[in-house]
C-alpha cells in the first residue's frame, strides 16, 4: 500500500519531475523504450506512456501484484521480477533510451554489477536517471517514523550515498 504523503499523485509528480530535467537531453517526440528499475505498479511508467506518445514502457519489479497491474492494467512488459537475473540482460541488450532507477540503488548489494548490467541494456546514446537517498541530507518529515535513524538505518540499504560517495 502506498503511503498517503506518497500516493498516486506522488508517484506522477515525481515522474513529471523525471521528464523536465530530461527534456533537453532526450527528444520525446520520437519512439522510446523506457524502463523502469523497481517499477511498482507502473504507475510513473503509465504517466510516461500518457506524455511520450511513442513511448513503450518496460518495467524491472519483484512484487508479484505489482507485476500483474504493469502488464494487465497499465499495458506494460515485465522484463523480470529479479534483477539479479542473467537472461534479461542478454534478451534486451542495447535496448532502452531511457532507464530509470528512483530508490533502488542503494538497495543493491552489488552495485556495481548492477550499473554493468544497465550499462549493457542502455542504448548508446541512452540516459539512466538514477535517485538515491542523500544520507548527508535526510528527510526532516518522515511519514510515519517515530525518529530518523528508524526510518534512515535500514537493513535494507546495505548502501548509503551523497554526493561524495556516489
Amino acid at each position: 500500500e502506498l503511503k498517503p504523503d506518497v500516493g498516486l499523485d506522488g508517484v506522477e509528480k515525481n515522474a513529471e519531475e523525471i521528464l523536465l530535467r530530461l527534456k533537453r537531453k532526450l527528444s520525446f517526440n520520437n519512439s522510446m523504450n523506457i524502463l523502469d528499475v523497481g517499477s511498482g505498479y507502473g504507475h510513473a511508467l503509465n504517466y510516461y506512456k500518457k506524455k511520450i506518445s511513442k513511448a513503450k514502457i518496460y518495467g524491472i519489479e519483484s512484487s508479484i501484484e505489482g507485476g500483474r497491474i504493469l502488464k494487465d492494467e497499465i499495458g506494460g512488459t515485465l522484463v523480470t521480477n529479479d534483477f539479479d537475473e542473467k537472461q534479461w540482460v542478454t534478451d534486451y541488450k542495447s535496448h532502452f533510451n531511457l532507464i530509470v532507477m528512483r530508490h533502488v540503488f542503494e538497495h543493491l548489494l552489488n552495485p556495481n554489477d548492477g550499473l554493468l548490467k544497465l550499462k549493457s541494456v542502455l542504448k548508446e546514446d541512452g540516459l539512466i536517471y538514477l535517485a538515491v537517498p542523500d544520507m548527508l541530507h535526510p528527510r526532516i518529515k518522515l511519514r510515519d517514523y517515530k525518529e530518523w535513524v528508524d526510518y534512515w538505518f535500514r537493513v535494507v540499504h546495505p548502501y548509503y550515498y551523497n554526493k561524495y560517495t556516489l
